[in-house]
């Protein structure tokens, strides 16, 4: 979020104090925010594309699972660097597995680190991801992407940023 603060202060001077009064506004505040569908944002886990992105083969997809990862863009609008809110949306039947986190890779596939990931609750869910490994300094220069596992009948819809 880009903040610029513009500060109007007026003083009058007298004896024995100077008495001054001060007004800030936001002059410009603008959240940036992105919304993806899944289906045209993630592909699965290990396909060739992604992987030659990614530079690695990530776990497979079973017959009953799904492992997907999805490539989330990172540029001078919205920078993984500047995300403050991460959520994914779809449904969760009982308690069969389901599992999200917010990953970096490096440059030519060398390296990768992933946040934290949690189970959604049951039902239609949003669910909201930690971004540290985004935010994290060390990974300014590195890809950003979401991994998402879970089992049958679960889906995911899609997902949400915004700086």
């Amino acid at each position: 979020m880009k903040n610029h603060i513009r500060i109007l202060s007026v003083c009058i001077a007298s004896y024995p104090a100077t008495l001054c009064a001060a007004e800030a506004s936001d002059a410009e505040a603008q959240t940036h925010f992105r919304r993806f569908a899944a289906n045209g944002a993630c592909l699965p886990a290990g396909s060739s594309v992604i992987s030659a992105f990614l530079g690695r083969v990530a776990v497979g997809v079973g017959q009953n699972s799904t492992a997907l990862e999805c490539g989330i863009p990172s540029d001078s609008e919205l920078s993984h660097t500047n995300v403050t809110a991460l959520a994914i949306h779809g449904k969760r039947s009982g308690t069969t597995s389901y599992s999200a986190a917010a990953c970096v890779t490096g440059n030519f596939g060398v390296g990768m680190a992933c946040g934290g990931s949690g189970a959604p609750p049951t039902g239609d869910f949003t669910h909201y991801i930690s971004t540290v490994v985004w935010t994290n300094p060390a990974y300014a220069t590195w890809y950003p992407y979401v991994t998402v596992s879970f089992a049958s009948p679960n889906n995911l819809q899609g997902f949400y940023i915004r700086d």
